[in-house]
């Protein structure tokens, strides 16, 4: 993000906007070490802001796809009225959301790519916070949060995180539900029973990956009733010469 745009959004923050953030909110920016005090604080923005930033993959993309478990006692949030069946076919993150965070949802790592297969009973990795392992899902990596984030400027931001939504999740009505949800929970609105989550327009997302952006696009290509160019894809990665 650019500077002009982290302005932007820093002003935003100070004057209390509430936050709706989808998983790579949560790592957001990465100043470097000589830039001005004010942007280098925001290379923090996950932690301090969200709840949490990017700590380390946890579910293996494209290999365990993530299973949505609603946080026992939450059951009854506004948020989750109405959600089920939450799913996203990207990996799970580690998280460990700051204290003061309520828990909505869990995301449980399952052993492949489809919502019927169970979870991932075999798998052990180390926590990248204390180094300690663990089973994958033993316990099971918060998903989906909300907090109140007092900022220094003495306004609240009433804050919704998940670490779900890449593209290809929000092809998940559960998932859609749970954000449209939180968006109008920000804003101190009514939440339907069943919140309606039916697709506008087309919706067909491209799977995720660091080459698969299209370039040559813009907003208006992606206007109501038409059909999004193919653009052009990324240029190919430039082989480093060996010393």
């Amino acid at each position: 993000m650019t500077r002009r745009r982290h302005g932007a959004l820093a002003v935003a923050v100070a004057r209390g906007i509430p936050i709706v953030a989808l998983r790579t909110s949560t790592h957001a920016f990465r100043f470097p070490d000589d830039s001005p005090s004010s942007y280098k604080s925001f290379s923090n923005f996950g932690r301090a802001v969200l709840g949490e930033n990017w700590v380390s993959q946890w579910g293996a993309n494209r290999r365990g796809a993530t299973r949505g478990v609603i946080e026992s006692g939450s059951e009854s949030d506004p948020i989750l009225r109405g959600v089920s069946d939450i799913f996203g076919d990207s990996g799970a993150y580690e998280t460990h959301p700051v204290a003061g965070s309520k828990i909505l949802a869990r995301g449980q790592v399952l052993a492949g790519m489809k919502p019927t297969v169970a979870p991932d009973t075999q798998q052990r990795k180390k926590r990248h916070v204390d180094g300690i392992e663990q089973g994958i899902n033993d316990p099971v990596m918060p998903v989906a949060w909300t907090r109140s984030n007092r900022n220094p400027d003495g306004k609240t931001n009433r804050v919704f995180c998940t670490t779900m939504g890449a593209a290809t999740d929000l092809s998940n009505a559960g998932l859609r539900r749970m954000v449209i949800n939180a968006v109008l929970w920000d804003f101190s609105l009514e939440i339907p029973a069943k919140t309606d989550v039916r697709f506008v327009d087309e919706f067909a997302p491209a799977s995720y990956s660091f080459k698969g952006y299209r370039r040559g696009l813009n907003p208006d290509d992606r206007a109501l009733n038409r059909v999004l160019p193919p653009g052009t894809p990324p240029p190919p990665s430039t082989p480093q010469k060996k010393s």
